[in-house]
């Protein structure tokens, strides 16, 4: 009796791993839940979020080599995969940059106010200040929102008032739950493979792209 109860129990144990594995398997297909939360139309993007491979790029204001990024590798990346390629901005300030913070829930105001268009705007011009890694006169963050078409006052309200900050501490929260500790740092997601990327390096970003379209065709084709 003892004998059949074990079995039993080592039956139930084996049917609830093999349900849990297929319930998370199917989770992933369906919410891309690999290392970070998916892209979504809740995110700042460049291209479709229906694209089958995302690119979650974590940034801060004051990185050179996310700057680099930007004029540089992200062009290249969109050249060779385009509509393949969706690309999402999320908030990782190192304490290290003591602006990286404010100007993160600064641009998060700018998107409040003007939405995804907006966001970019502010992001590029915050990029293009000379000496910007070195750290910047703050006082310009309100003249850089109107000059990407947001109002003044309610964005200084904005500011004022603290409305960037949670948006800012969720992502940098996901990050740190990621591993990642540098920027720029990417996390490359299909709806079956994730990879990471600390660094701006366009062969590791290319080969990890190449890899999940690879994988997603096998998968896929089976």
């Amino acid at each position: 009796m003892r004998y059949l109860v074990g079995c039993l129990i080592v039956a139930g144990v084996i049917f609830y791993n093999e349900y849990r594995v297929a319930r998370d398997h199917a989770k992933t297909s369906t919410e891309w839940s690999l290392i970070a939360r998916p892209i979504s139309r809740s995110d700042h993007t460049i291209g479709d979020v229906s694209a089958p491979i995302q690119l979650i790029l974590y940034s801060d204001f004051q990185c050179p080599y996310c700057a680099s990024f930007f004029s540089k590798t992200l062009p290249r990346l969109q050249a060779k995969y385009g509509n393949k390629l969706v690309i999402a901005y999320r908030h990782m300030p190192l304490p290290s940059r003591p602006q990286a913070l404010p100007q993160a829930e600064a641009s998060e105001c700018a998107y409040q106010l003007g939405g995804n268009d907006a966001f970019w705007s502010f992001a590029h011009e915050m990029y293009a200040i000379p000496g910007f890694e070195d750290g910047i006169d703050m006082s310009i963050l309100p003249s850089i929102a109107t000059k990407v078409g947001v109002n003044e006052a309610a964005f200084n309200a904005c500011v004022e008032g603290g409305r960037g900050e949670a948006r800012v501490a969720e992502d940098k929260l996901e990050g740190s739950i990621a591993g990642l500790s540098l920027t720029p740092s990417m996390i490359l997601k299909s709806k079956h493979r994730a990879v990471i990327v600390q660094g701006n390096y366009y062969s590791q970003l290319d080969a990890a792209i190449g890899y999940l379209l690879e994988t997603n065709a096998q998968i896929e084709g089976r």
